[in-house]
C-alpha cells in the first residue's frame, strides 16, 4: 500500500518597497522600527565594498541623501560594488553596532555611472538622522595625530573644526587608511 503523501508548495517571502527614510527610523532604545521587515530598498552605491573577501558591505543612497548599509556575509550572483550602480536591494532589516542595515537576500542591477549626491556639510553634533547620509567636515584637524594607526581592519581618529569634535571611523579598505 503506498504512503500517503501531501505536497505544500514552497511561497517565496514577499518584499515591499519602501523609501529608506521610512525604514531607517528607531524607537526610543534605537532599535530600528522595521527590524525583521522584508524589504525592497532602492538606492545609488556610494561607496566601495568595505568588507575584504567573501561577503558585501556598502551604502546605497537616496537622491534625498538619505542612506543604509547593505550587508550580505556571502558574495551575491557575482556583483562587484562599484560606486553610481543603481540597485534595487531586497531583503530584511537588521541592526549591528547601532547602525540599521539591510541583510541581502538579493541584489538587482538597474544600471551604472550614476550621479552621487552632494555631501551634507556637518558643523555639529551627529544625529540618528545622519546614519547612512554622505556627510562632509570642512576645515577640520586631528584632535591626536597618533590615532592615524594606519592598522588593523581599521582605526577611529577624533577630528575637530575648533568648536566640534567628532569621532570618524576610518576602514582599511579605503583609500585614508594608509
Amino acid at each position: 500500500a503506498a504512503a500517503n503523501t501531501t505536497c505544500v508548495p514552497v511561497v517565496p517571502p514577499s518584499y515591499t518597497y519602501y523609501p529608506i527614510s521610512a525604514i531607517n527610523t528607531v524607537d526610543g532604545t534605537g532599535t530600528p522600527d522595521s527590524l525583521g521587515v522584508l524589504v525592497e530598498l532602492r538606492g545609488v552605491v556610494h561607496c566601495g565594498d568595505f568588507r575584504s573577501g567573501v561577503g558585501l558591505e556598502f551604502y546605497i543612497v537616496e537622491p534625498n541623501n538619505t542612506g543604509i548599509k547593505a550587508y550580505a556575509s556571502s558574495d551575491l550572483a557575482s556583483y562587484v560594488v562599484t560606486e553610481g550602480d543603481s540597485l534595487h536591494l531586497l531583503g530584511s532589516i537588521g541592526q549591528i553596532s547601532g547602525r540599521t542595515e539591510i541583510l541581502l537576500d538579493s541584489i538587482q542591477f538597474i544600471s551604472s555611472g550614476n550621479a552621487t549626491v552632494t555631501p551634507m556639510v556637518i558643523t555639529s553634533a551627529l544625529t540618528e538622522t545622519n546614519e547612512g547620509s554622505v556627510i562632509q567636515f570642512n576645515n577640520v584637524s586631528l584632535v591626536t595625530p597618533s590615532q592615524w594607526t594606519g592598522a588593523g581592519s581599521g582605526f577611529n581618529v577624533d577630528v575637530t573644526d575648533g568648536s566640534n569634535t567628532w569621532s570618524v571611523r576610518v576602514d582599511n579598505d579605503v583609500d585614508l587608511y594608509t
